[in-house]
């Protein structure tokens, strides 16, 4: 996906694109709303922008971009919550703590995208603190959260902080079209009522 593929929310995905241009880029970004908005979604575009060498990033064509596509890409980090447990845990913040202070491999910067970072527990959060408050210079952070005020105020307040929201019915229904071509528009509507604009919930309806 590139920026244009995301048809919402686009006061967000032009703060984004300027910043993956080198416009008031931040360190952090933090980018919340309900389950199925698109955050994560969102928020991989802009990391692949991020590490982009072409032009229009993510162009999509260049070595970065094939490499990120393809999940091997050396400077970009996801952490997610492990199956076994109940929260994001210290000793997976730790380990990115030393990841973060090594150079980047092939891209002027190391790119972290922690998903669902309400899920932290107290002392990942901490540990995430210290780097947030000096973070090497090479270093984005992406965090993605279903509710903002589930995390702690000192972590969200050294991020940029970004709200998706729904859209409306009739977006949802132009965007249902274009994933379901040749659906009944009936059935595209029904689905586009029961998002309620959320996206996410409509494709899976």
């Amino acid at each position: 996906m590139r920026f244009p593929d995301f048809q919402s929310n686009q006061t967000v995905v032009q703060t984004l694109k300027a910043a993956s241009g080198g416009r008031r880029l931040s360190h952090a970004y933090l980018l919340y709303g309900s389950a199925g908005v698109g955050k994560r979604s969102l928020a991989r575009i802009f990391a692949q922008a991020l590490l982009c060498t072409g032009e229009d990033k993510p162009c999509g064509r260049c070595a970065h971009c094939l490499k990120f596509e393809h999940g091997a890409h050396p400077d970009f980090t996801v952490v997610q919550k492990p199956a076994d447990k109940s929260f994001l845990v210290v000793d997976q913040i730790r380990a990115l703590r030393e990841e973060i202070f090594i150079r980047p491999n092939e891209a002027d910067r190391r790119v972290v995208l922690i998903e669902n970072a309400e899920q932290m527990n107290p002392s990942a959060a901490n540990a995430l603190l210290k780097v947030l408050e000096e973070p090497p210079s090479y270093a984005v952070f992406l965090l993605t959260a279903n509710n903002r005020h589930l995390l702690p105020e000192t972590i969200a307040s050294r991020c940029v902080c970004l709200e998706i929201l729904e859209v409306s019915l009739a977006a949802a229904e132009k965007w249902l079209a274009e994933q379901f071509p040749g659906t009944d528009p009936a059935e595209l509507r029904r689905a586009a009522v029961y998002g309620g604009g959320n996206l996410g919930r409509s494709r899976a309806y």
